[in-house]
């Protein structure tokens, strides 16, 4: 069977419900919900196929009442519902709301992440829950913009370094594995100080984390994370010898990776 065949015969088993997608099978950057100006609406019927979302207690959404700035704010979004299979980060202000959409295929329901909000906002987190959404919100006050169209001295040459580092702590129980990604994640709203041009967009598309080769969690990524991401995941039964890995792809088709082993 050739490549094309194969591809072709995965989408009809899929569409037939034969073949589903896993940890295995990485779903595409969902581009049309990462849209300019999308309501929220339009976001949940993108990512889950329906608008309705009910609130809950069980969902965790941590963030500061008030944030001196926007371009680097701290995020937590945790939750204790049975069978989670996604959690969306929503920022209603932000000139793409949708920050970023996280997959723990086979890890903690959790993970933290530093965001820009443009403006103060409601902040929400959505979570897919055998099959039905919920949601918990925060409000958070921003007293300088992240997101903004200031002008700026950066280099807008092509030739950068990229640094991906990884470090892991066990805590309560479980390993969390945080990952610092040196990476512009332009939002295309800046200026370049000596020609005037907007400064194009760059930013961190998907991230994917896997144990000893086999996935265990991915995001989808927008403009909304903050410069030189750091994201953390969990996992409740990471073992000594275990190689955790996270692999990332922006934008411009830039990748890097990084990995440790659990000691």
């Amino acid at each position: 069977m050739n490549r094309r065949t194969f591809i072709y015969s995965a989408a009809l088993f899929t569409a037939a419900g034969l073949l589903r997608p896993g940890p295995a099978f990485a779903m595409p950057w969902p581009a049309s919900a990462f849209r300019r100006n999308a309501v929220p609406d339009e976001i949940l019927k993108v990512l889950y196929g329906t608008t309705s979302a009910q609130p809950s207690d069980a969902i965790t959404l941590k963030a500061p009442l008030n944030a001196a700035d926007g371009a680097s704010v701290p995020v937590e979004v945790a939750t204790t519902l049975p069978d989670v299979e996604s959690i969306a980060l929503v920022s209603l202000k932000n000139p793409v709301p949708l920050i970023t959409r996280f997959r723990p295929h086979n890890a903690i329901p959790w993970y933290s992440i530093r965001v820009k909000l443009s403006e103060t906002t409601r902040l929400s987190a959505y979570v897919l829950s055998r099959g039905q959404l919920f949601v918990a919100s925060t409000d958070v006050k921003v007293t300088v913009g992240g997101c903004g169209d200031a002008v700026h001295d950066d280099k807008t040459g092509t030739a950068r370094s990229y640094r991906t580092r990884m470090r892991m702590r066990s805590k309560n129980d479980r390993m969390e594995t945080l990952v610092l990604v040196k990476h512009p994640m332009e939002t295309g709203m800046r200026k370049d100080k000596q020609t005037g041009r907007a400064i194009p967009e760059h930013f961190i598309q998907t991230m994917t984390f896997s144990r000893n080769g086999k996935m265990v969690a991915e995001a989808d990524i927008g403009i909304g994370v903050a410069k030189n991401p750091l994201i953390g995941i969990a996992l409740n039964d990471a073992d000594p010898g275990d190689r955790i890995e996270m692999r990332w792809v922006d934008n411009h088709g830039n990748s890097g990776s990084a990995n440790d082993v659990v000691s």
